[in-house]
């Protein structure tokens, strides 16, 4: 599989800070169960280990309010995994503006004009679509459509390699799946690391102890 054109792959998600601990006096006129906040973090999908953690006070924050430093981050000749969060034309063009590829999930109800069939049958489907249609300024992307059956359960995906022979269809898959990886690390950092106990009430103690954490 011709992945090596890329010189990293990573997997960018967000996740929701546990509450804040109130034992401390301090914090014991906080609301009971007031969450600390969100993350949205980056790691490298081959080592686990991250490359950036951004922290938002707002535990309902939608992921796009990390739309802007994420593309900051991305240089040229990254494929990224992303969840449906981040699922946004706008984004999606400038990150195919910077020549960064990316591989999300397929939302119901797309707005989908087939282009080309590169393969299909029962199991597999691959083709080149044009997703969206021009309202509200939104772009209009020409993407790739990979859907695939395991057993009963068909999964669609949406990635912006276009060519096939340099990601066929079940390496697509193969590597939606490995985004799980990330929640293993919010796992390991929350449950493992004790990141899920936040002590502190103040912005700047939660980003220490977040960052900490995330580098220890």
């Amino acid at each position: 599989m011709p992945l090596s054109i890329y010189d990293q792959i990573w997997i960018a998600d967000g996740s929701t800070l546990e509450a804040l601990f109130r034992k401390l006096k301090s914090l014991e006129d906080l609301k009971a169960g007031q969450l600390a906040g969100k993350i949205c973090t980056v790691i490298d999908l081959v080592t686990r280990l991250p490359i950036e953690v951004w922290f938002h006070t707002n535990p309902a924050a939608s992921e796009t309010n990390f739309e802007v430093p994420l593309l900051n981050l991305l240089s040229a000749k990254t494929l990224i995994l992303l969840d449906r969060g981040f699922y946004h034309f706008h984004f999606f063009q400038q990150l195919i503006d910077q020549e960064v590829h990316f591989i999300t999930r397929l939302k119901a109800k797309a707005a989908i004009k087939y282009l080309k069939i590169f393969s299909y049958d029962h199991l597999v489907k691959d083709r080149l679509i044009q997703l969206g249609t021009v309202r509200r300024d939104a772009p209009v992307l020409t993407l790739r459509l990979i859907e695939i059956k395991i057993g009963k359960t068909s999964y669609s995906y949406i990635t912006s390699v276009l060519d096939p022979h340099i990601l066929p269809p079940y390496a697509v898959a193969d590597l939606y799946g490995r985004r799980w990886r990330i929640e293993e690390a919010f796992y390991s950092v929350k449950r493992l690391l004790g990141l899920s106990y936040l002590w502190t009430g103040s912005v700047n103690g939660i980003k220490l102890q977040v960052w900490a954490t995330w580098l220890f």
